[in-house]
Formats: structure tokens, sequence, C-alpha cells
């Protein structure tokens, strides 16, 4: 059985680094659209992550970390802080995070 059967790829900014990483799951990692949830402050732009991708959408931040053990923070630097804030403690036991944030180390 494949390991990622079940796995859900929550992301925090519906950006285009998240755009990018999101194409490539579905297309080079087959990764059905239906595992991949997005959450961002934006209704249009999710709804174009929606409408062209066919993914989840939320517009809080806490229900996208506590979709799996990890998250994937894929904002601008200057709301990682907020964006890490609002989901810390909410990916099970053991979180990870992978951030995805230009210009910072």
């Amino acid at each position: 059985m494949d390991s990622t059967a079940d796995l859900t790829v929550p992301f925090v900014g519906p950006g285009v680094m998240a755009e990018a990483m999101i194409q490539g799951l579905i297309a080079r990692a087959r990764m059905p659209s239906s595992r991949i949830l997005v959450s961002g402050p934006r209704r249009p732009r999710l709804g174009e992550f929606s409408q062209r991708y066919g993914v989840r959408t939320t517009e809080n931040n806490r229900e996208a970390a506590r979709a799996s053990s990890f998250v994937v923070i894929a904002v601008k630097p200057q709301t990682v802080g907020k964006a890490l804030a609002e989901t810390k403690g909410e990916s099970g036991p053991t979180p990870s995070c992978f951030r995805s944030s230009p210009g910072r180390p």
C-alpha cells in the first residue's frame, strides 16, 4: 500500500510559490487534488485555486494546519511570523513545518 494514500498536504498562503508546488504535486507526483488543502485570506484567490486545480480551500490557517502532521508555509517574508503563530500547535503531536519564503534563512 502507498504510504501517501491518505496524506493531506496543507498550504498556508495561496501565492505563486504554493501554486508552483501544487502544480508539481498534481502533475509529477500524481497526487490527487482532493489531498491538497490551501488556506489564505482572499476568497477570490482561493476560488482560483479551487477552479484551476480542484483543491480544497479554507480561509482558516488553523484548519489547514490541523489537516496533517505538517504544514507548508508559503507566504511572503513579512507574514511568516503571523502564519507560524496561527498554525502553532495545530499539526498533531510532532508537527513539522516547511517554510517557502524567499530571502529568509
